[in-house]
C-alpha cells in the first residue's frame, strides 16, 4: 500500500484527511465504502478514530473491523448509522485494527499464473513441479492444480471451482492444468484454515458488493482443506535455506 494513506503522525488530523482521501481514489468499485468514506472526510471525531488505528491501511481494517463484528457484508446504510455503530464498538474496532493485518487471499490470481507455470512445466519435460508461494496468507493460491480455468477458450481442469481470466495479451493457453509434486506457503504470519477467527477476518476483508469474490473464496477454501500444503511462517530469506533441501531432487 502507499505510504500516502498511513500517516505516520496519528497526532495530525489533516494528514489523516489526507490519507483518507488518497484511500478513496482506490475504492471505485465499492461505491458502498467510497460513500461513507468521503462523509468521514469532513468529521472530525472519526477522523480521531481512524487515527487511533495506527496501522496499514487504516481504512482498510476499520471497514474490516466493521464487517467481522458484522459478522458478514456491510449493508446499504446511511452515514449516520454507520458511524453510530463504529463509535458503540470503538474500542473493539481499534483493537481489531492495530492487531490484524491485510491479508486478504484472492484465489482469481492463480489464473493469471497458469500459462507461467504450464510454460515452465512443457519447458522441463516430466519433471515434477513443487509450488513455492511467498506471502501466501491462507496458501489459496498454492491450490493452482485443484482448481479449473477458462481464459476464453473453454474451460480446462475438473474442478467444481473455475477461475476466469481475460486473455489480453494473446498468449498461448495451456491444454491442461500441471499437477504439483508438493506445495509450500510461506508467510510471516500465515492464516490458519481450521481456526474460524482468522478465515472470518479473510471474508471481512473482502467488500461488501464483491458477492461472487465471497462465493469464490468459500468454494477454494474447501479445496485447500482438502489438498496437503506444507505452512512455513518466517521471512523469505531464512525460509528458503530451510526449505530447498525438503524439496525432492529431480530426476536428472
Amino acid at each position: 500500500m502507499s505510504p500516502a494513506w498511513h500517516s505516520s503522525d496519528r497526532t495530525d488530523l489533516g494528514a489523516v484527511r489526507a490519507e483518507v482521501a488518497g484511500w478513496l481514489t482506490a475504492v471505485t468499485d465499492s461505491p458502498r465504502y467510497y460513500a461513507l468514506a468521503k462523509e468521514l472526510l469532513d468529521d472530525e471525531p472519526m477522523l480521531r478514530l481512524v487515527a487511533r488505528i495506527d496501522n496499514m491501511p487504516p481504512l482498510n481494517l476499520l471497514f474490516g473491523a466493521v464487517q467481522l463484528l458484522l459478522s458478514g457484508p456491510l449493508p446499504a446504510i446511511t452515514y449516520e448509522a454507520f458511524r453510530d455503530f463504529v463509535f458503540a464498538h470503538e474500542d473493539e474496532i481499534v483493537d481489531i485494527g492495530c492487531t490484524r493485518r491485510t491479508q486478504t487471499n484472492e484465489v482469481r490470481r492463480a489464473a493469471v499464473i497458469l500459462p507461467w507455470v504450464a510454460r515452465a512445466s512443457e519447458e522441463f519435460g516430466d519433471q515434477p513441479i513443487h509450488a513455492i508461494d511467498i506471502g501466501a496468507s491462507a496458501g489459496l493460491v498454492t491450490c493452482l492444480d485443484r482448481y479449473s480455468y477458462d481464459l476464453g477458450t473453454g474451460a480446462i481442469g475438473d474442478s467444481p471451482l473455475v477461475l476466469s481470466c481475460e486473455n489480453r495479451g494473446g498468449f498461448p493457453t495451456p491444454d491442461a492444468v500441471p499437477t504439483f509434486a508438493s506445495r509450500t506457503a510461506l508467510d510471516l504470519a500465515p492464516v490458519d484454515i481450521d481456526d474460524p477467527d482468522q478465515v472470518a477476518w479473510l471474508d471481512a476483508l473482502i467488500w461488501p458488493e464483491h458477492t461472487e469474490r465471497r462465493e469464490r473464496f468459500s468454494a477454494a477454501l474447501a479445496i485447500r482443506r482438502a489438498t496437503k500444503v506444507t505452512t512455513i511462517a518466517g521471512t523469505r530469506s531464512k525460509l528458503f535455506r530451510r526449505l530447498l533441501p525438503l524439496i525432492p531432487r529431480a530426476r536428472c
